[in-house]
């Protein structure tokens, strides 16, 4: 079975491939009519329009044109996500998290932009070397963004308001016990869990997106048999999870037993996604050769992968589920190829099952989750309306005081001698003036 798809693209776009160096992230737009790649080495993002079209004859992708975006807001660009089709923000893994309006395709090659907002590096939104980040939308116009500061060991959430500008209206650490640089951020579409590359361990933390989630919470699954977890990504039906491994040559599927993620779990599949020269040319360490970013097709019809020695690259995930689906996994790789994953326990139960919960307990964990952000942030929009109010209420009450001041007995009597005051102070500054013209 032919996993592959091959791709065709312009001149421009391979060009531009050629040149966008190491990269480690890749995102398709909500409409699934761009592309980004972040340049992490050349401080620079790609965005390509694609075209993806399906036939009896299978699936072909084209990418007829690209621009190529620079800013000095881009400083090792290591993570990012579309927002809405026009809107980006990209995480920095030597800045910080601005949000960028992309121009439309075709009206030029190269654009240097300016970030319209940003999350800044500094104490109060707890950013620190941001590598990978996520965005949902939680409600009236807001966004909560979720960002891997991966050297400060902890996930940061962010509240941003679309109706001002996405000016960030709350920040917080919101996950650290057990991470050892967080390297790749998902949130499911219901919003009910959130998934984790832990790198140093070698796996991904699942965590149930409930409202008493905090920097203490521990991980309610764990995904294994991963080397160096980077990029991962939910299906859009929840039934599955995409991991790419920096440290081997594969990207692992992972399989949502019963009603959710609790437990622990082993890949159904690895999906090789480069064959072993291709791998080699980019294993200068253990942590890398393999895929860094992957993203899927709204329509979960096709994901993509990126990296420093396969910049681009796609493959049909619909064959691969569907198999799956009929009760036949996709073979793992031949043990010759465990190699890679040497020092990977494989032994014993690959796993440890615990009861699922209730789906309808997962969608109150979800909503309520977001009642609180909401009511937090109304709390917040209130507060900021009282202080409007009181500051307008100080400044009529200053303004009044003044007149009260002006119509005093005290100032009328006192007007000459202030304007004498003017006047000898302008005499002065003239006097002085003609001195030093004189002496020089």
């Amino acid at each position: 079975m032919t996993l592959k798809i091959q791709f065709s693209a312009s001149d421009r776009v391979q060009k531009a491939l050629a040149e966008i160096g190491r990269t480690e992230d890749i995102k398709f737009s909500p409409d699934n009519r761009r592309l980004a790649i972040a340049g992490y080495t050349n401080n620079q993002i790609l965005i390509a329009s694609i075209l993806l079209e399906e036939s009896a004859t299978g699936k072909r992708v084209t990418l007829p044109d690209c621009l190529t975006i620079t800013s000095p807001s881009l400083q090792q660009p290591h993570g990012l996500f579309f927002i809405d089709d026009q809107t980006l923000i990209v995480a920095n893994r030597s800045g910080e998290a601005p949000i960028l309006r992309l121009p439309p395709m075709g009206t030029g090659n190269s654009f240097e932009l300016s970030p319209f907002q940003t999350i800044r590096a500094d104490q109060i939104h707890y950013l620190k070397t941001p590598g990978s980040v996520t965005v949902s939308r939680i409600g009236l116009e807001l966004y909560e963004v979720l960002i891997c500061n991966n050297y400060a060991h902890y996930i940061t959430r962010h509240i941003v308001d679309a109706r001002e500008g996405f000016r960030v209206r709350r920040n917080e650490v919101l996950l650290s016990k057990g991470l050892d640089i967080p390297d790749g951020i998902a949130v499911n579409k219901a919003w009910s869990w959130i998934a984790v590359s832990n790198h140093n361990p070698h796996n991904v933390f699942m965590y149930r997106n409930g409202p008493g989630l905090d920097r203490s919470s521990e991980p309610d699954g764990i995904l294994r048999d991963a080397i160096y977890p980077h990029g991962v990504r939910f299906t859009a039906d929840d039934n599955f999870i995409l991991v790419a491994d920096a440290g081997a040559p594969y990207l692992h599927l992972y399989a949502k037993s019963g009603a959710d993620w609790t437990g622990e779990r082993a890949p159904v599949a690895s999906i090789r996604v480069m064959d072993e020269k291709t791998y080699l040319r980019g294993r200068y360490s253990p942590q890398e050769g393999g895929p860094k970013g992957v993203d899927i097709t709204s329509n979960m019809s096709m994901f993509a992968t990126t990296c420093h020695n396969q910049v681009l690259a796609f493959f049909d995930l619909e064959k691969i589920l569907q198999k799956h689906a009929h009760g036949r996994p996709v073979p793992f790789p031949d043990c010759s190829d465990w190699t890679h994953m040497g020092h990977v326990d494989l032994s014993g139960n690959r796993s440890m099952g615990v009861p699922d919960s209730n789906p309808a307990e997962l969608f109150r964990d979800a909503r309520l989750s977001r009642e609180v952000l909401l009511r937090a942030l109304q709390q917040l929009t209130n507060l900021d309306a009282r202080m409007a109010l009181q500051k307008a209420d100080l400044d009529a009450a200053y303004a009044r005081q003044i007149q009260l001041i002006y119509h005093t007995r005290s100032w009328r009597i006192t007007a000459p001698l202030r304007r004498v005051w003017v006047l000898v102070q302008a005499l002065k500054q003239k006097i002085l003036y003609l001195y030093a013209t004189m002496v020089r």
